[in-house]
């Protein structure tokens, strides 16, 4: 297990030694080019040298005679000698049991690598030359090291470069390293060194090149901007120009060596080669042909992306029109049917009245889908915006148990508010749009839950959040059919449903997840989503509301017990006993109302319907056609002779935008004052914005809702 030195001469004595004797040729042909070569056992990795260099010794520094390994004197020349990125495989390769199976099919096996010495690059060879077998295995090799700088490295530059050059370079783009190989007549080099910093030696190139190519000849001298510019290419080319050169035209090229653990090159040969004015146009042209391919390229994926994800996006729309269609027709049928059956049935006034409460349900049914979709299309154009003001959670709860509590009831379910944990009730935000978000994860609780079972709602607040604001968590959690994992991946895309109404006989768009998930954005907040089929489904909204000067919890409390006591009490009974049709025939018989009204309405039916909801009252209504009418009678009756204008937008001869208007422009200060309240149909909040920029005061939907439209009078006319 010991390494000796043994010369030349003492090798053909060894006559006793089989082994030696079939050496002899193997060594005397290595050592007239290796200057180290070593017998190598291959069973137990000792070693002989058999020339007065020793390179491994030399790595580890010792001038000994103690017996080394194999093993422990390659590691310690890869490591000390052998350049960083070259290591790890040099270690891989040179191994006993990688050069064993190496030499099984062939008598030499040789690997180049480089080297990094005293701050320069040299490259070296190690050439492995089968030795001795028995048993069919491989007993000792002979190996040759020979560091020969030119030879070698000239063999491995010129594997990349095959025309004539006027400078070659061997770079480590990781390390900022040039290692020279062919010395440029144009650059002079600092110091005369071989080995330098890469960037140092392009920048040199800068004041020589064409103005119009500065900037990249400045981007090529960054080694990482080279990497990005090679990419995923085998080599990459740049033309530039040295006006002050007889012949100016140059190209360089870069061509990868070997690539890192990213992907990238690490190692590069740089050759800089002459190029003549035609060879430089031609390249030029090239270079602008490839550029447009590429432009081309991009364009075209773009449009197929493009194309697919319109295909997509119709496909879903397909998809939700269909359900969509059936959804719109079910309530629709509904108002067709109960209608004609009430008409079969006039005479029996209690069959009525049970047709015309199923006739006001499918409308009030309608008439949320056709909201669905005028809000998923107001986010989709960008035009909803929130309108924050100062509220409480406490009137959020109450509205929130009030609406659902109904339903609660009819399902026999168990309502839950959790509220306990808010330190601060009262916030800035937007509430109609909140109540939406919470309304909609409440009402999908209540769909899917079946009775007997539990939809809560809880509201807690963190302690951690920027000062003057509130960080909260809305839980939404219910006991319901739950949903697969499948469907919850997509739960917030636009008309999508994880069954059709056919199917779950739940009615809705599939909008209703799509639009609370872009209100959450809206509100700079997040929301999840974990639900599991059988056990239920639990809704997480995270938010960031500003706080206001007013802190507390005894409002919400209280707020909430008084919620308790009014289901409890006569606001419960009223529920129990009562429908909407009941309501809205309460509301019509209650009014004490009296006044003079310019009903602007082109559609007769509309504004027959408004005659009959006001027939019960002291108002007079005068009606005109269009908006060109209702100004001239305006213009016509005496001062105050309306006390209010119920006023449509779309109308023929003149919208209701104008004649408003054209009314705020008459002279008369009555005219100025009268109070204008839109009665339109024209549901987006841009609409809404038009109709106050024209003078209006207020604004009125269709369909009509009774409460709200007694409540606009009152306000305008008491």
């Amino acid at each position: 297990m010991e390494i000796r030195s043994i010369e030349m001469n003492d090798i053909t004595k060894e006559k006793g030694q089989p082994a030696w004797q079939k050496s002899v040729g193997a060594v005397l042909a290595l050592s007239d080019d290796y200057t180290s070569v070593y017998c190598v056992n291959m069973q137990d990795g000792a070693m002989t040298a058999f020339t007065t260099q020793d390179v491994f010794r030399q790595a580890m520094d010792r001038q000994d005679t103690e017996a080394l390994t194999y093993a422990e004197a390659l590691t310690c020349y890869a490591e000390r000698q052998v350049y960083p990125l070259d290591r790890l495989r040099v270690r891989a390769v040179a191994s006993l049991a990688y050069v064993s199976k190496m030499l099984k099919d062939q008598r030499t096996y040789s690997i180049s690598f480089s080297l990094y010495v005293d701050k320069e690059i040299h490259f070296a060879e190690m050439k492995f030359v089968r030795l001795e077998e028995k048993d069919g295995k491989l007993v000792s090799v002979v190996l040759g090291i020979r560091e020969n700088d030119e030879r070698i490295g000239g063999t491995l530059v010129h594997q990349h470069i095959i025309k004539e050059v006027d400078a070659i370079y061997f770079c480590d783009l990781n390390q900022d390293i040039l290692r020279v190989y062919k010395r440029p007549q144009m650059v002079p080099l600092p110091d005369g060194r071989l080995t330098t910093s890469y960037s140092s030696v392009m920048k040199r190139l800068l004041p020589l090149v064409s103005s119009d190519q500065r900037t990249m000849m400045q981007n090529l001298a960054d080694p990482q901007f080279v990497k990005d510019y090679i990419a995923d290419e085998e080599s990459r080319e740049f033309v530039y120009e040295l006006p002050d050169y007889e012949k100016p035209w140059r190209r360089a090229f870069f061509q990868v060596y070997d690539r890192g653990e990213d992907g990238k090159a690490s190692r590069i040969i740089l050759s800089i080669a002459p190029i003549d004015y035609n060879r430089a146009k031609e390249f030029e042209l090239a270079k602008r042909l490839e550029h447009q391919r590429e432009k081309l390229a991009k364009q075209h994926e773009q449009l197929e992306l493009a194309l697919q994800q319109a295909n997509t996006a119709n496909q879903a729309k397909t998809h939700f029109l269909t359900n969509m269609s059936h959804d719109i027709r079910t309530p629709m049928n509904a108002i067709m049917g109960y209608t004609a059956l009430a008409a079969a049935h006039l005479q029996d006034t209690e069959c009525v009245r049970n047709y015309l409460n199923k006739i006001s349900t499918a409308s009030d049914h309608l008439l949320s889908i056709i909201n669905d979709v005028l809000d998923m299309s107001r986010i989709e154009s960008g035009k909803m915006a929130l309108n924050v003001s100062e509220n409480s959670f406490a009137d959020i709860v109450q509205e929130l148990t009030y609406i659902l509590q109904p339903d609660m009831d009819a399902r026999q379910l168990t309502f839950c508010v959790d509220t306990e944990r808010i330190a601060n009730e009262r916030i800035w935000c937007d509430r109609l749009r909140l109540n939406q978000v919470l309304l909609n994860c409440l009402s999908n609780a209540v769909k899917f839950t079946e009775p007997g079972g539990t939809v809560a709602l809880e509201i807690a607040q963190d302690k951690q959040a920027p000062n003057g604001y509130g960080s909260f968590t809305f839980v939404i959690r219910d006991t319901g059919i739950g949903m697969a994992p499948e469907f919850v991946a997509h739960i917030f895309e636009p008309f999508t449903r994880e069954r059709t109404s056919t199917q779950s006989r739940v009615q809705g768009t599939g909008l209703g997840m799509a639009i609370v998930k872009n209100l959450v954005d809206m509100m700079g907040g997040d929301i999840s989503v974990w639900s599991e089929p059988g056990t239920g489904t639990e809704i997480t909204i995270n938010l960031l509301l500003k706080l206001t000067a007013v802190t507390g919890q005894a409002g919400i409390a209280g707020h909430l017990q008084q919620v308790e006591e009014m289901l409890a009490g006569d606001a419960g009974q009223a529920k129990k006993s009562g429908t909407s049709l009941e309501h809205s025939s309460t509301v019509l018989q209650q009014q004490d109302l009296r006044g003079n009204i310019l009903l602007v309405e082109d559609n007769e039916i509309n504004a027959e319907i408004v005659y009959a909801l006001l027939e019960n009252t002291d108002i007079k209504i005068d009606l005109a056609e269009n908006g060109a009418i209702a100004v001239d009678k305006i213009k016509a009756a005496p001062e105050g002779g309306y006390d209010l204008v119920l006023m449509d937008l779309q109308m023929p001869v003149m919208n209701g935008l104008d004649a408003s208007r054209a009314i705020r422009r008459l002279p008369s200060k009555w005219t100025q004052d009268i109070p204008i309240l839109a009665m339109t149909a024209n549901a987006f909040d841009e609409d809404r914005k038009a109709a106050m920029e024209s003078g209006m005061n207020d604004y009125i939907l269709k369909p009509i809702d009774l409460p709200n439209l007694f409540e606009k009078l009152h306000e305008y006319l008491d």
